[in-house]
């Protein structure tokens, strides 16, 4: 009789926690609502494939709608008229406020052309928000492909912070941030939809893309970005990326020139397929870099610098322009760097003279823990042919340009970075504009140094010692 009432119950229980569930899957779908995307003047008819470009995924069959998409209530396009910045400074054409402006035509004058190589646009929502689709157009006059889409989201501007890629259609990783399993696309009027996975929370939304089939620049005519400001999701705790690393982000400045000619009868250069591709470099490092070179003291074996202070090294300018850099004279010369703590060190960036397309030639960059250098860990070396003194290096030149040269050092420990430089092919003089060391103090970790004796008997201060300048 127990036995039965117990039953009984327990069926009852379990037909409440049925019914229950059932009205909160019913309420949850309800929530769900089809998101409405207005679209511009189609300006062609049909979607042709470009020839022979791998990677492209196949048009509707003729007659099939557009898919629904389905997205929660209160969903709305978070990037109308918010903040765009991007790694060219200088668009070519247009301004970068279009990419928000709600104006999506394709006809000539309604995008932002922002030059050839790996380049990307960024909009900051303005508050962490649950984003569930993000809607792209790049210049959709005519059918064609841009190359390597990567839409990437973050928790900050630098995209240090829980920095994730939610689309990637670059199948060789030609971009340097990894191979994408997407399909590429053709572009037409009804832009291109990305999917966001479930609970993406982030404030911040870059786009990459390397050229297209038409041409090697970079167009975006919109970018809509649909979620919730905040959102169930977003008032979880944000988390690192799964391997506690993230893209390092670098501010670079204005170009000086658009085009890099090539130097003739320049040796030991990267191959000319790589200067492009080598100007804006992508590495990721822990979470947590940050430039530890910025304002901190920086000493020369030229104690008079020909223009310039030494201190112009870590003020933060990385400009181009005239003014703007520290004239070292020629001959071996050197820069040093003291971070004021021993750090593990995960790339420097490192610019000289820019505004015009040159080679600065013996470019040796070394790491120590003691100023003078006794021991240290020479972290790049394109002096082919020990015309420094300081040994011949495997690395090879490269042409200045706004977007400097980094430099990976995979961890290298030290408190003192040392840069040297041997003239140009355009003179002899040493020019410095900006260096830019990215690391993480290590803590319980010091310098040591010996105890130095002092003769009581002298009355006269001691003149610092430094090394000789080479004649």
């Amino acid at each position: 009789m127990v036995r039965s009432a117990t039953n009984a119950i327990l069926f009852v229980l379990f037909c409440t926690l049925s019914i229950t569930a059932g009205t909160s899957r019913g309420q949850t779908e309800a929530r769900k609502v089809t998101l409405n995307i207005s679209l511009p003047k189609a300006m062609f008819k049909g979607t042709p494939v470009p020839m022979n470009e791998p990677n492209i995924a196949k048009g509707r069959p003729k007659g099939q709608g557009r898919p629904v998409v389905k997205v929660p209530v209160g969903t709305k396009n978070l990037a109308l008229k918010k903040a765009v910045t991007s790694n060219e400074s200088l668009p070519v054409v247009g301004d970068l406020s279009m990419v928000t402006d709600g104006d999506k035509s394709g006809e000539d004058g309604h995008n932002v052309d922002i030059g050839f190589g790996k380049k990307w646009v960024q909009i900051d929502l303005g508050a962490k928000s649950t984003l569930s689709v993000i809607a792209v157009w790049h210049y959709h006059g005519q059918a064609r492909a841009y190359r390597d889409s990567i839409v990437e989201v973050a928790d900050d501007a630098d995209f240090t912070k829980n920095a994730r890629i939610i689309y990637n259609n670059d199948h060789d990783n030609s971009y340097g941030k990894g191979i994408g399993k997407d399909l590429g696309w053709v572009e037409t009027s009804e832009g291109k939809i990305i999917h966001c996975p479930k609970n993406t929370v982030a404030r911040y939304v870059r786009l990459h893309s390397q050229g297209n089939t038409s041409n090697d620049q970079n167009h975006y005519v919109e970018v809509e970005v649909y979620g919730i400001v905040g959102g169930a999701a977003a008032s979880g705790a944000t988390t690192l990326s799964p391997s506690g690393k993230s893209v390092l982000k670098i501010k670079y400045p204005m170009p000086m020139f658009r085009n890099t000619a090539v130097p003739k009868n320049e040796p030991n250069l990267e191959p000319t397929s790589k200067f492009i591709a080598n100007r804006s470099q992508t590495i990721v490092v822990p979470n947590g870099t940050m430039n530890m070179a910025r304002g901190k003291p920086v000493t020369s074996n030229k104690l008079r610098p020909a223009t310039g202070k030494l201190a112009m090294v870590t003020d933060g300018d990385a400009s181009g322009e005239n003014g703007h850099n520290v004239d070292l004279g020629d001959g071996v010369k050197w820069v040093q760097i003291d971070l004021q703590a021993v750090a593990s060190i995960s790339a420097i960036s490192l610019w000289h003279y820019h505004t015009s397309s040159r080679v600065y030639r013996d470019v040796i960059v070394r790491v120590s823990n003691d100023p003078d250098f006794v021991k240290y860990a020479t972290v790049y070396n394109n002096d082919h042919d020990d015309s420094s003194g300081l040994g011949a290096g495997k690395d090879k030149g490269y042409v200045e340009s706004h977007y400097g040269r980094l430099i990976e050092c995979a961890g290298t420990v030290g408190r003192y970075v040392r840069l040297y430089s041997k003239g140009s092919n355009a003179d002899t003089n040493n020019h410095y504009v900006e260096v830019e060391v990215y690391g993480r103090k290590l803590s319980g970790m010091s310098v040591k140094t010996k105890p130095v004796k002092v003769n009581t008997k002298a009355r006269k201060k001691k003149k610092p010692v430094f090394e000789m300048e080479r004649t």
